[in-house]
Order: C-alpha cells, then structure tokens, then sequence
C-alpha cells in the first residue's frame, strides 16, 4: 500500500462516525480495530473513490490535525499492529520503527556481544557497506588462526608462501587439513 497524503477533516469526520466505533473495540488500553485487515495484520479501511488506508494513520491524522509528516511512519507503541489509540502511535522515520520492532535487525542491534563473548563496542564493531555488523576481534583472531595454519603447513611440506599459495591458495579448510593429516 503506497503512501497515500490524507485529508485531515477527512480522517476527523471518520475516526467520529458510526462506521468507525462500530469496529473500535478497546482491549486493556489498545482500541483494536476489528474491521478489514491486511496480510500483514495492520486495519485498513476504504476511503471515497476507492482509496484503502491504513487505519493506524487515519487516527493519528485525526488526532494530530495534520498529515504524518513527510518521510516518516507510524510506529505502534504497543506494538499491536491494529490499534488505532492515538496515545500508542507515534511518528518516527523507518529505521526507528524498524529498530523497535520484533525483527531480525531489531534483535541484531540489541546485541552487546557477539558469539564468541567480545563486546560489540564502537571500537570492535566493524559495519559493512550493506550496513552489516560485525566483530572486528573475531575478524582479527580468524586472520591470525588463518595465517598460523598456512605457515604449519607450509612447515610442514617445505614449501615457500609464494609456492605454498601457488599450489593449495589461501584456503583455511585446505592449510587445516594438511596440518590435521600430518599430526
């Protein structure tokens, strides 16, 4: 569903009809839409002329007596997707409600550490150019491991780096086997 700028006395004049109180039932302190739902559980209603709208953003227009401003959205506060109580709708960029939400990134962030126990802190946390994080002592220590590895095999079969890498390449798996088949 596209961004669609909606009419404020529009939004006002439904969120007080009939039609809308008629699918508003209140639970603890969500108001839960029961009408039309989409796929992803957000309520929606149809406006004139065909138009579907989100129903969490015709209350918090209604609410707020103006449009939700360009470039953000509205993130449920209670996390219940179809509440439409204006005191759990907030406008905030994309990345905040994704940040707040139960989701793959928004756990990634939460992290404090990272398997392997190192503290995920500004100077051990590496970002990928796909925004990626990552743990920078992990980046080292596989580096260090990687390049004892070569050097045992290379030991191991006489052979130069140059000839080494030239014959088996960089490899981890290969240089751990050779040393493993060895010992």
């Amino acid at each position: 569903m596209g961004v669609i700028r909606l009419a404020v006395e529009q939004c006002q004049k439904l969120v007080s009809s009939d039609r809308w109180k008629s699918k508003v039932v209140a639970d603890g302190e969500c108001l839960v839409w029961e009408g039309a739902l989409t796929r992803q559980s957000y309520g929606r209603v149809m406006l004139k002329k065909g138009t579907v709208v989100y129903v969490h953003r015709v209350a918090w227009v209604a609410s707020n007596g103006r449009d939700v401003p360009e470039g953000l959205t509205i993130d449920h506060l209670c996390r219940e997707r179809r509440c439409v109580n204006p005191l759990h709708l907030e406008a905030v960029t994309q990345h905040v409600n994704v940040l707040r939400g139960d989701t793959l990134a928004a756990s990634n962030k939460a992290k404090t550490e990272c398997p392997r126990g190192h503290l995920l802190q500004r100077d051990n946390v590496e970002i990928s150019p796909r925004g990626e994080r990552s743990c920078r002592q992990c980046r080292i220590d596989r580096g260090r491991r990687k390049s004892q590895l070569i050097s045992q095999a290379r030991s191991l079969l006489g052979l130069s780096y140059p000839e080494y890498v030239e014959q088996y390449g960089q490899a981890t798996s290969v240089a751990a086997r050779i040393v493993g088949d060895a010992g």
